[in-house]
């Protein structure tokens, strides 16, 4: 026998039938069943049943993960709902939802990182062009990536890294990173001088310093 299975017996019972939930064969037969022709039997669906096993236990994955998973995004927590019906990942700001096909759900990481990526990227277009002109000071470019421990970096010519994760904190402390950042542009380092010109733009920064050490808690 290719595959196990937990037997059923029933005197009600007059044929042979497979059941299969979660990932479990269940084989209920009548009581009084050949077992040489159950063995047979079960033989002879063997392909089948690995095939409905396999596509029943990735099915059942998925909708545990879809119970325990949800993420937060700008600050926002989003639940995760597997819906057959969705061909690509669909965010629903309005009801704090994202709705994934079971492959998505899958490779939930993946398109949790494109979307994180994407939201972001919006963000930083827009607030690097404000802080930057606010500061008087320029960058090179501007490289998204994740990050174990960082939330961004400056180099010292101008290229600027941000954690991908960053889309999940509210906009105002991606303000804060943002403004951190573009403060190397002066100071490549944690200098007076360099919170001084922190403290300028940003001036509750200690404060934005203890709120994100919580979302990395959280994301």
């Amino acid at each position: 026998m290719s595959f196990s299975y937990q037997l059923k017996l029933s005197s009600r019972r007059k044929s042979v039938a497979i059941k299969i939930v979660k990932g479990q064969v269940n084989v209920y037969a009548p009581k009084n069943v050949d077992q040489q022709f159950l063995v047979a039997w079960l033989d002879s669906k063997a392909s089948w049943v690995i095939e409905k096993q396999r596509e029943s236990e990735r099915l059942f994955q998925a909708e545990l993960r879809q119970k325990s998973e949800s993420f937060y995004l700008n600050g926002t927590r989003y639940s995760i709902v597997m819906a057959s019906s969705c061909r690509t990942p669909c965010l629903c700001p309005e009801t704090g939802v994202l709705r994934v096909s079971e492959n998505d759900m899958l490779n939930l990481n993946t398109q949790l990182e494109k979307i994180y990526c994407e939201s972001l990227s919006r963000i930083l277009d827009s607030r690097l062009k404000y802080w930057a002109s606010r500061m008087n000071t320029h960058f090179q470019s501007v490289k998204i990536r994740y990050y174990k421990s960082r939330w961004g970096s400056c180099d010292s010519k101008g290229r600027l890294t941000f954690n991908s994760k960053l889309a999940c904190l509210p906009e105002s402390l991606i303000d804060y990173v943002v403004v951190h950042e573009l403060a190397h542009r002066t100071y490549m380092n944690h200098s007076k001088a360099f919170w001084t010109l922190v403290s300028q733009y940003y001036p509750e920064h200690e404060k934005a310093k203890q709120e994100i050490r919580r979302w990395a808690r959280l994301v």
